[in-house]
């Protein structure tokens, strides 16, 4: 045994009394039985004895429970429900109401070279569960009736498993046959009987198409102008739809100018045909349009960001707050309520969760996000987005280019925050300047970058002064041009001498275990009574059932195989 070994592989009995303040005699078969199948990358949790329901679980549903409080919360009898989806590798389940059914199931499984790992039920019928997981992502539910006597429980579902009690029957669930030592993995493909749906948690919003919300006509004339004969009433009829789709008399102006000028139209004759056309309400050609094609209101709300002055000392906190609900605003559902955690923000953001928590206040007081109470599931705070956001100067949605003039596309993707972007490193400033240094094809001045960024001189001034430390940027002249990397090339380069790197992965973690921890303590509270906490603080211990060696590495799970005497399957939870 190696020293390193040797110093912490303290006596069992000792270790279990440490951790769980309970003798390794009083580990019963519920709690061995749980640590296992968390072991295996399964999402456990308890129930009350010879029920399907009563614990809250909702929570489960986006985190799993941390190993050291699996021992604790399955004190005493108790069912153990595994969660379906997401948090369970994407595993769904066959659940079969009847005995021939199940044997069916399993025959179609063998037949497709699939290995079977089932359970008995134990249900009045002598049905079963089979256990898979999906390579292709989560499976969306079949829910009872749709086929006979069988239903797929993928997303957001669980399932009771050995050792529970069925409700009904008063029997206890019964493994059946384990050819594999995990849920093997599948393809929809392979096991395309049961015509499995990958699904996300919701529906991506589908992206506006360029100049959707104007009529056919309209658009050709932007993108091909027209003929001498009919071109001043095709002016015309465009500028009505444009201001009947709350495009502004400016924006109006700047799209069709250099149209109407290419056809051969004077300029001031052009101005006042435009001003003709916004000197009353008008109405969309294509009034349906004007709804189903407009850019989302995440889109709108990231290009208002762009364009917004965020002054003080807190502003580029506050706008990579707002960016980060941006992002969280995409899964958003025809109400525009979306849910953005604390937590969740932060991860974005990369910053602190009571940062975070501080600027969505600021940002709720300035109107920018409105609160909309917390999630039901989850207790993350709702928001929408406040209708300040949803106004812009420039509300193009295409990168087409009409007469020499570039109309901007409203940007799809969130700008990457890297490593490098940490605070201890570049920080947001000077990753924002050095970004618009990157888009530019040629040197700029400080000024440039000061009214592009929506920056103070002295955050510009700032910025390219680190940027100029870590070699970055290069001066020509009084212009300022970037060295060009990618932000893994940032992170090599700025991240790992500055110790930032790998820190937005160690927040993610972190935050995981700080969720996990929660949904642990409220399961406590119910089982055992409000007041009371889960009596484990610190890691879970394992030891090899072959050799008797102990695993006890803070945070960690046991290896695959006991690197002292190569045992793959005997890791036994204390």
């Amino acid at each position: 045994m190696s020293e390193r070994r040797r110093q912490r592989a303290p006596k069992i009995d000792d270790l279990a009394q440490q951790l769980f303040h309970v003798p390794i005699a009083d580990i019963s078969p519920i709690q061995e039985t749980a640590m296992r199948l968390h072991m295996l990358g399964l999402n456990v949790f308890p129930l009350p004895y010879g029920k399907k329901g009563g614990y809250p679980w909702q929570m489960l549903q986006y985190t799993r429970l941390n190993p050291e409080d699996i021992t604790p919360l399955f004190r005493g009898n108790c069912n153990i429900a595994i969660m379906t989806g997401r948090t369970s590798g994407n595993l769904f389940v066959i659940d079969c109401e009847t005995n021939s059914v199940f044997n069916a199931q399993k025959k179609l499984l063998r037949g497709a070279g699939v290995p079977i790992y089932s359970v008995l039920s134990r249900g009045k019928q002598d049905g079963g569960h089979l256990y898979l997981r999906c390579l292709d992502g989560q499976v969306k539910n079949i829910p009872p009736g749709t086929r006979r006597d069988m239903e797929i429980r993928g997303n957001r579902c669980y399932v009771l498993c050995p050792p529970s009690l069925h409700p009904d029957t008063k029997r206890t669930y019964e493994w059946d046959e384990l050819e594999t030592a995990t849920p093997p993995e599948v393809s929809a493909q392979q096991v395309q009987w049961l015509g499995l749906t990958i699904t996300q948690d919701r529906p991506s919003p589908r992206e506006p198409q360029p100049f959707g919300e104007l009529s056919a006509a309209t658009r050709e004339f932007i993108l091909t102008g027209a003929s001498e004969g009919e071109r001043n009433n095709r002016l015309f009829t465009a500028a009505c739809d444009l201001a009947g789709n709350d495009y502004d008399q400016y924006d109006a102006q700047r799209l069709l100018i250099p149209i109407a000028r290419k056809i051969g139209l004077p300029e001031r004759e052009t101005r006042d045909t435009i001003q003709s056309a916004y000197s009353k309400p008008r109405s969309p050609a294509k009034p349906t349009a004007r709804r189903e094609n407009r850019p989302a209101q995440w889109q709108i709300a990231q290009a208002w960001a762009d364009e917004h002055l965020w002054a003080g000392r807190t502003g580029q906190t506050d706008r990579a707050v707002f960016l980060a609900c941006c992002k969280r605003a995409k899964t958003a559902g025809e109400t525009g309520i979306f849910r953005a955690a604390t937590r969740e923000i932060a991860e974005y953001a990369r910053i602190r969760p009571n940062t975070a928590s501080t600027a969505l206040k600021r940002l709720e007081s300035a109107k920018y996000l409105i609160f909309c109470g917390k999630d039901r599931d989850s207790g993350g705070h709702l928001y929408r987005l406040g209708a300040t956001t949803q106004k812009l100067r420039k509300r193009y949605t295409t990168n087409l280019t009409s007469g020499g003039v570039s109309v901007s596309l409203t940007q799809d993707s969130l700008p990457l925050f890297p490593d490098a972007a940490e605070w201890g490193a570049l920080h947001k400033t000077a990753y924002l300047v050095y970004g618009c240094l990157r888009e530019q094809e040629q040197p700029v001045k400080p000024a440039a970058i000061q009214q592009q960024t929506k920056l103070s001189k002295y955050q510009v001034s700032r910025a390219l002064k680190r940027l100029k430390e870590h070699s970055l940027v290069s001066k020509i002249g009084g212009k300022y041009v970037a060295i060009v990397m990618t932000n893994a090339d940032l992170d090599e380069r700025v991240a790992q001498p500055a110790g930032t790197l790998g820190k937005g992965e160690q927040r993610r973690q972190q935050h995981q275990k700080e969720r996990a921890r929660r949904a642990g303590e409220r399961l406590y509270k119910v089982r055992f009574g409000k007041g009371m906490e889960v009596v484990t603080g610190k890691p879970a211990a394992f030891v090899c059932g072959n050799c008797g060696q102990i695993w006890s590495v803070p945070g960690l799970e046991p290896p695959f195989e006991c690197d002292f005497c190569g045992d793959a399957t005997t890791w036994r939870p204390m």
